[in-house]
């Protein structure tokens, strides 16, 4: 059995990063909330087509994983209000 850390206290676990793919006819969307190099927590997106490889990307810092979680939700409802599925 595992020793509890100093004074009891059990540590709440980290939240994971998320990622969500779409996929709509030979078009693909990405978007992932992270933790970037300074440690904050960012939304990076892209998209683009898989016939030519055009394509494009944008990060955007969010102040917590929840914020975060909530850009998430609103890009998926977008995504699947235009016709993408969620791969």
């Amino acid at each position: 059995m595992a020793a509890l850390p100093e004074g009891g206290a059990v540590a709440a676990p980290m939240p994971q990063p998320q990622k969500l793919v779409f996929t709509w006819r030979s078009r693909f969307y990405t978007a992932v909330l992270d933790r970037d190099l300074f440690g904050q927590w960012s939304v990076t997106r892209s998209w683009g087509s898989t016939r030519n490889g055009q394509g494009g990307g944008r990060m955007s810092v969010v102040e917590n994983f929840e914020v975060g979680l909530a850009l998430l939700q609103a890009i998926r409802r977008r995504r699947e209000r235009l016709g993408y599925k969620l791969a």
